[in-house]
């Protein structure tokens, strides 16, 4: 598919406008080594604008902040019952957190910021084919 560089590509159907974008960083291993107990890897790091409209950079906010507090109050929650708690509430808090962000995305018709979302992006496909990588080596 081609871009459309009038459109933004989460929603296509908005601008992106400056201030918007969102700001992803990408590497490249450089010269991986191994010694005998400990793996080196040394890599470049390069800081990629994705063209956004306002909107998109709203809502991928607002579905962060979704996916965070009920993941963060699963665990407060769950902090009196010692490890078991944490886990149980955390868990909890992570599935309402992930399912209340798919809502916001998919009620809205947007595609998420996520690192499998963003492998079919036309900006980084290049880089991608280059050897760039959307996690840091390890």
């Amino acid at each position: 598919m081609d871009m459309d560089t009038n459109l933004c590509w989460f929603c296509e159907r908005n601008s992106p406008t400056a201030g918007s974008e969102l700001k992803k960083r990408l590497y490249r291993l450089i010269q991986p080594r191994n010694a005998v107990v400990v793996k080196q890897l040394k890599y470049s790091m390069m800081l990629v604008d994705i063209p956004r409209c306002p909107t998109c950079a709203r809502l991928h906010a607002k579905g962060r902040r979704a996916f965070w507090w009920p993941l963060a109050m699963g665990g407060i929650i769950g902090l009196p019952g010692a490890v078991p708690g944490l886990i149980i509430g955390g868990g909890l808090g992570l599935l309402i957190g992930y399912t209340w962000q798919k809502r916001i995305l998919k009620k809205n018709t947007i595609k998420p910021a996520s690192d499998t979302s963003l492998e079919a992006h036309p900006l980084l496909a290049g880089f991608l084919a280059d050897g760039w990588q959307l996690s840091k080596p390890t």
